[in-house]
This record gives C-alpha cells, structure tokens and sequence, in this order.
C-alpha cells in the first residue's frame, strides 16, 4: 500500500514537474520586423496570427522614412493593407477574422497621423507613393463593410479617410505645386476623383465629398455612388427626378439648383464654385 502510494505521488511530482517546465521557462523577444515577418509566415494558427497582428505596430522595423514629428511605418502600412483585404465574404471565417483584426489595427494604431504628411504627397519617394495608392484603392473597393464597423474603429476610419483625400486632392488641384510625372501615373485624373468619392461613400462621409471631386467624376460615378451623393440633399428627387443624368445636365447649363446641390456637398470649399466649374467642367461662363 505504501509502496503503491510512493508510486503515485512519484508520478504525480513528475506530472507536476514537467507542467512546470512548460509554464516557467525562458521566453525569447521578437527582435525586430523581419523577426516577426518569420515567424508569421511560420505560423498558420488564427488565433497566434490575431495575436502578432495586435503587438505589430510595437515591434521595430529600422530605418524608415521620417516626417515631421512623427516616423511612418510604410512598410508596415503595406502589410496590414495586404492582410486585411481577407476581410471579404469570399474568404473563410478563419481569414476574414484575421483580415478584420489587420484593418482595425492598421486604423486604430497605424494611420494615425498619417493623413498630416500630405504636404509632402507630391515630392514623395516611389515607394511611398505606392503605399498612398493602395490605400486609396482599399478604402474605394474593398468589399468589407466599414459601415457596420464598431467604435472607434469607424469615427477613426472616417476622419482618415476625410483627411487622406482632402489632402490628396488639394496636392492634386493645387496651381501652386507642379506635379512630378510619377505622381500623375500614380493618381491619374479622373481616376482619382471616383476613387475618392468611392472612398469617402464607402466610409460614410458622404457630406464630406468636395465639389471638385463631384464635378470631376459625374459623368463615371457608379449609380451606387450617385445615389448616395444625392441623399447628401433632402428632397433632391423632386428636384431632379431623371437622378444623375438630368443633374449632369443642369450643372452643364449653369442651372441654380444644379449648383446649390453641388454646392452643399462642398461646403468645405475653400475655392468659389464659379473657379471650381470652370477649371473641372471648361465652362467659359456661368
């Protein structure tokens, strides 16, 4: 009996000891980026993926470009962006779990601050430039729902996304600044008016759509898009009942109701309507 007793509390110290060398051991640091982009591409556990996505912005990633009083992890930005694309209906729960979590830290911890550097948009390197493009990319056709979004993840989104095209678009307008031609390939023309308004639409910023955008895109919005512009007005469709065409039409005829719908999509102007029509639509009078 004594015997059997010894036994099993032998059994059970090893027991003990070996889930005590499990809990109390030596646990190494993730030294930089590339330490824990290894161990990301090693790993294939949602839950360890959500985990190295949430401590991500922490981990140092050397030298990257610095502006004003704060350093950009563009690299990183680059990532996130690429990881939280999976939040889609196309993808598996697992994935687009992943790919949410990538979206509401890139929002609540990356792009903080970013949208100030967009003064030096136009002399920005290659690689920055890219990271701008995708970033508007992803805010215009991602098909993840950032209206359904929780706090503070969606005011965060909106107020980026409000500042990021603002920002982008008055580089893009600005008679001051002499667009390099690498700039101009990275947001071409039109183009870049409907990935804004996409962008801002997506968001929820509807009322935020500047009137250069507006005028710029009309004539390519989407139906989709057009639609919610126009529920930026109450009552808009007894004013023009035909929707966007015959609303394009009245704009191009200098019509007063025509432009105080544009109008109040841009209240933010800082040009007068008058500058705005005549540089986007070439209209010589109105």
């Amino acid at each position: 009996m004594i015997g059997r007793t010894q036994k099993s509390t032998l059994i059970g110290g090893e027991i003990s000891e070996k889930k005590e060398e499990k809990v109390q051991k030596e646990f190494k640091k993730i030294k930089d980026w590339n330490d824990w982009l290894r161990i990301w591409n090693k790993n294939d556990v949602k839950e360890i993926a959500i985990g190295l996505l949430h401590i991500g912005p922490e981990i140092g990633i050397g030298r990257i470009p610095y502006f004003g009083p704060r350093r950009i992890d563009f690299e990183k930005i680059r990532f996130y962006l690429e990881v939280a694309w999976m939040d889609s209906s196309r993808n598996a729960p697992s994935q687009r779990a992943v790919g949410k979590k990538a979206y509401q830290v890139l929002v609540h911890k990356l792009l903080s601050g970013l949208e100030n550097i967009s003064s030096t948009w136009y002399v920005a390197s290659e690689s920055e430039l890219e990271v701008f493009k995708e970033l508007l990319k992803f805010f215009a056709y991602s098909s993840r729902n950032f209206l359904q979004d929780l706090e503070p993840y969606r005011s965060k989104a909106v107020e980026f996304v409000k500042l990021f095209c603002n920002g982008i678009g008055n580089v893009r307008i600005s008679p001051k600044i002499e667009l390099s031609p690498r700039y101009e390939k990275a947001f071409p023309g039109w183009k870049l008016a409907n990935d804004v308004a996409r962008a801002l639409v997506n968001v929820g910023a509807y009322s935020y759509i500047r009137l250069y955008v507006v005028v710029e895109t009309i004539p390519l919005l989407e139906e989709r898009i057009a639609h919610q512009l126009f529920k930026v007005e109450e009552g808009w469709e007894e004013v023009f009942p035909g929707g966007k065409k015959e609303w394009i039409a009245a704009l191009e005829r200098c019509d007063e109701k025509a432009l105080k719908l544009a109008y109040t999509l841009n209240k933010e102007a800082g040009r007068t309507l008058v500058e705005l029509l005549i540089k986007r639509v070439s209209i010589e009078t109105c």
